[in-house]
């Protein structure tokens, strides 16, 4: 047992001392591998660092490499566009250069032309126009002399004369037309050659230059379409006023002409034969001629610009002829002024105030009604004429507007005054010229001075009359017309008239429903639409026959009336509720009256 125990003993110490050596070389391993391992991490530590700062440097020389190389590529290239901008500034600014050296000349040789074709035409048409001038004197002479020995000598004289006068009117119009014809041909057709030929080189020049010199192109165009435009226009009012002229000495003839056609004196009757013969003969080539100088402005330039000359040319020659006829029988009359005194005229109407002066006595128009009243002031049985005008002024609050105020009245029967019913067939029904309406406009021509206001007033007949002055060419070119007021007319010359137009039919009134446009298609709903309606005092019973005359009481009577409601809601430009309501204030003192005659010999 003590054997055991001590063998127990020694076995403990040795495992006890090897544990302990083996703690020991453990501890011992431990630590050395400890140091090897903070050696190892500080040599890697050291390595990469160096490596760091090695691919720094390196990184940082590469970069400096490549930005230099960058600068010097980007000066390299900005010096090549720079140098690349300066020749093509340069290229462009030589071809700008060459480009306006080519419109300019190419603008002078056109310019060059223009004038030298403008002149010739010029010194044709100065020549052509005294010979015409020579000629028309010399016929002139001749056919005046011709007709006054035909007028006192006997029948057989005067139907040679007739005879050998419609042969020389035969053989003029015809050989007029054919010159004419052959005149259009031949410039129609020189006019097509020169057009073409001017499109194609036009049109190779604007291509070659349109995007470098638009804007020159366009305002040369642009200039070259108003000179044109001023030509025709100045084309357009010559050949008005020799159409007004000559129309003149062939319509008026024409009509006495017709009388002389049912006179007993057998003299006389055959000169009216032999006037209407010329007449329609002329009217004809006239018509011819029309045409041709319609073509000839379809045509344009140069060449129609030469044909029309010829054409006018032809037109005057024909004039003479038409002087015949003028001769024969000259019995017209112009239409006469007068200053009645404000006493003389009317001044008492249906519904107006009895309280107060009229417009016509005082001067003052406050509204619509009132306005009738002044227009009904030409009902005078002739002795001042239907026509009066007026110097005024237009106040609306603070502006006021100086006008002359015309006013026109309408059916009325007075011997050899243009105010019965063949006006009014003319005027509403067909809308044609009529001695009425050049009464109107010659007074108003030898009254009002060119640029002026023109207001407008008329009843019934006189309301179409102040339409048809409104829709007319020529007072529309000389003056401006501002309004123009009816009281039971019908609508006349729709879409033509200058201004404001207002018309103002009463309830029971018939005649403004009586013209072609208020009754025929579809043009009636739009003509009723257009006017303003008033109520009437005299209203028709179709179950009672005896208010159907009450028709004409209303045509006659309600325009006038200031109690009408719908009437003191409009003023004195029949305008309805206005913001600001219009009057018109005159001097009586300054009005004046003209007569209408029936043989008027105002022109057309």
């Amino acid at each position: 047992m003590g054997g055991i125990g001590r063998a127990l003993g020694n076995i403990r110490r040795t495992v006890s001392n090897t544990v302990r050596n083996t703690q020991r070389a453990a501890g011992s391993a431990v630590r050395n591998t400890q140091r090897a391992a903070s050696s190892a991490v500080r040599n890697t530590r050291q390595a990469a660092s160096s490596a760091v700062r090695n691919t720094r440097r390196a990184v940082g020389s590469t970069v400096r490499s490549t930005q230099r190389a960058v600068g010097s590529a980007v000066r390299n290239a900005q010096r090549t566009a720079t140098s690349a901008v300066r020749n093509t500034q340069r290229t462009a600014t030589s071809a700008v250069r060459n480009t306006q050296r080519a419109v300019g000349s190419t603008v002078r040789r056109t310019q060059q032309a223009v004038g030298s074709t403008v002149r010739r035409t010029q010194q044709a048409v100065r020549s052509t126009v005294r010979n015409v001038r020579q000629a028309a004197g010399n016929t002139v002479r001749r056919t005046q002399r011709a007709a006054g020995n035909a007028v006192n000598n006997t029948r057989r004289a005067v139907g040679s004369t007739v005879r050998r006068t419609q042969q020389a009117v035969g053989s003029t119009v015809r050989r007029t037309q054919r010159a004419a014809g052959n005149a259009l041909r031949t410039t129609q057709r020189a006019a097509g050659n020169a057009v073409n030929n001017t499109r194609r080189a036009v049109g190779s020049t604007v291509r070659r230059t349109q995007r470098a010199t638009g804007s020159a192109v366009s305002n040369s165009l642009r200039t070259m379409r108003q000179v044109r435009n001023n030509v025709v226009g100045t084309v357009n009012q010559t050949r008005r006023q020799l159409h007004n002229g000559i129309n003149n000495l062939a319509v008026n003839s024409y009509n006495d002409a017709r009388q002389l056609q049912q006179s007993n004196n057998p003299v006389l009757r055959t000169v009216g034969n032999a006037s209407v013969a010329i007449r329609d003969g002329v009217s004809a080539a006239n018509r011819t001629v029309d045409n041709g100088i319609q073509l000839a402005q379809n045509m344009g330039g140069p060449g129609g610009a030469v044909t029309e000359g010829l054409l006018r040319a032809s037109q005057l020659a024909m004039t003479p002829l038409r002087a015949v006829d003028q001769n024969l029988i000259n019995s017209r009359q112009l239409p006469v002024s007068s200053r009645p005194s404000p006493d003389q005229l009317t001044s008492t109407a249906y519904g107006a105030n009895p309280s107060q002066r009229g417009p016509n006595q005082s001067g003052r128009i406050n509204g619509a009604a009132q306005l009738a009243q002044f227009v009904y002031a030409g009902y005078n049985e002739g002795k001042f004429g239907p026509v009066s005008i007026v110097p005024a002024t237009v106040r609306e609050g603070n502006r006021a507007t100086q006008v002359h105020l015309v006013g026109i009245s309408g059916t009325e029967g007075v011997r050899g005054q243009s105010t019965g019913w063949a006006t009014n067939v003319k005027a509403g029904i067909l809308e044609t010229t009529n001695p009425g309406l050049r009464n109107a406009r010659e007074a108003i021509l030898r009254t009002v001075p060119a640029g002026s206001n023109l207001v407008l007033s008329g009843h019934s007949q006189g309301g179409m009359l102040a339409q048809q002055l409104a829709a007319d060419p020529e007072i529309q070119q000389r003056y401006n017309v501002m309004n123009t007021v009816t009281f039971g007319s019908p609508l006349i010359s729709p879409g033509m008239r200058a201004g404001e137009v207002r018309r103002i039919a009463a309830a029971g009134d018939p005649v403004p429903r009586a013209s072609t446009f208020s009754v025929v298609g579809p043009t009636s709903e739009w003509a009723r639409r257009g006017q303003q309606d008033i109520s009437t005092d005299f209203p028709i019973n179709r179950v009672d026959p005896r208010t159907y005359g009450q028709g004409i009481e209303a045509h006659m009577k309600d325009y006038t009336n200031e109690r009408n409601p719908e009437l003191s809601r409009m003023d004195a430009l029949g305008r309805v509720n206005p913001q600001v309501p219009a009057t018109i204030e005159f001097n009586p003192a300054d009005r004046v009256f003209f007569t209408s005659p029936t043989h008027t010999a105002s022109p057309l």
